[in-house]
């Protein structure tokens, strides 16, 4: 085989201990050989200390052979495309992704090449670092971004060589003592990766304890210090309008959550509630395995538009109603199922009745070209 998958997933004590297969699974294919495969194996090992949702599985597929030297964004990405048909890999197209991480900096600032690259990568997870994977482990040090990052942002930005190594890889050396390209040791940082995301993003064990790696790799392995633009809200509309209108069936869970808080749910609230319990946990998993896909924009607004008026009689917000609003999208899924059920009756029931081999000939009086067929009148008497 081209790969070898690193997991431990489930992983038992004894040949006694039931197995029981995850509801999604992440194949994470790196950029670099060394660096990021150091730290997401260390990940991977710790994920039971680091308390990561029981039923997701986090695997990193390891170059070998002629795809080794692998590295460029777009070898990359068609590499993993290749990877999901490869039946030993037993990737489910509908639930499971592909997490590709690799460095912006590759680009130059060219942001043409970065956004055909994106757009080339829709339909994958892509976890891209800026400038580079050395920022994000340097996040991993108590005080780093006010104590090293914050003041050396201009410099952080611009990455240039220094010598034989780029200025954010240098910048990780003097503090770590560690040649992130060299030494396993890299990978220990995993531990702190709480440490790594608190300056501007909740917990992250608590992302992982629900099971939400879109969340995690889209904000926070994606954390840097660029000021992003604010967004407009006709902007903002447009894309929320522009996932509705998709032919897919199955939604990234941080698709589910940029819905939800478009539509006035509080994110941290939102955050607070799933973390109380696995039911919670679970709807949110399902609306992103297939419920979403049975909404469209519309639909979605109505049911918002009704939670806002009664809470709006109960002079109580909005945003803070997270189990109301979700229960009414519960329902509303169930309203959807038997109104599209209506329509199927309503739709057979208007077409002529077809002989089937299961129907009997008795009553018969005449069968169609076409296979419809013309029951006998009953008589009195008879």
């Amino acid at each position: 085989m081209p790969v070898h998958a690193y997991t431990n997933w489930n992983k038992r004590e004894s040949d006694h201990e039931e197995q029981v297969e995850p509801f999604r699974k992440y194949f994470f294919i790196c950029e670099s050989a060394n660096t990021e495969t150091f730290y997401f194996k260390k990940l991977i090992d710790l994920r039971k200390q680091l308390r990561i949702h029981p039923l997701i599985d986090i695997r990193l597929m390891e170059k070998t052979e002629e795809d080794k030297t692998v590295s460029n964004p777009k070898a990359l990405i068609k590499f993993a495309e290749k990877q999901k048909g490869i039946t030993e890999n037993k990737l489910d197209q509908k639930h499971d992704k592909m997490v590709i991480v690799f460095d912006v900096d590759i680009y130059k600032g060219d942001l043409t090449k970065y956004n055909e690259i994106i757009k080339l990568g829709d339909g994958n997870l892509l976890a891209v670092t800026n400038p580079s994977f050395e920022l994000f482990l340097l996040l991993h040090y108590e005080n780093s971004y006010e104590e090293l990052i914050k003041p050396n942002e201009e410099e952080i930005l611009r990455n240039k060589k220094t010598g034989k190594r780029r200025y954010m890889a240098a910048l990780f050396t003097d503090k770590s003592g560690i040649n992130p390209k060299e030494n396993p040791a890299v990978g220990d940082l995993a531990a702190n990766i709480d440490i790594a995301t608190k300056t501007d993003f909740q917990s992250v064990i608590q992302i992982l304890k629900r099971g939400d790696l879109d969340s995690f790799f889209e904000n926070l392995i994606n954390k840097n210090i660029n000021k992003s633009e604010s967004v407009s809200e006709s902007d903002r509309r447009l894309k929320i309008k522009n996932l509705f209108a998709r032919e897919k069936s199955v939604w990234m869970i941080g698709e589910v959550l940029e819905v939800l808080v478009f539509f006035g749910l509080d994110e941290k609230a939102l955050a607070r509630w799933r973390s109380r319990n696995p039911e919670n946990q679970n709807f949110i998993l399902e609306l992103a395995a297939g419920g979403m896909s049975r909404f469209d924009y519309d639909t979605i607004a109505q049911v918002f538009a009704r939670c806002q008026a009664a809470k709006d009689k109960e002079g109580k917000p909005l945003s803070s109603a997270v189990a109301f609003v979700l229960k009414s999208l519960q329902h509303e899924l169930t309203a959807v199922s038997n109104r599209k059920n209506a329509r199927q009756s309503a739709s057979e029931s208007a077409q002529p009745k077809r002989f089937r081999d299961i129907d009997y000939m008795e009553g018969i009086e005449r069968l169609n070209p076409d296979g419809t067929f013309v029951l006998k009148r009953k008589t009195e008497g008879r």
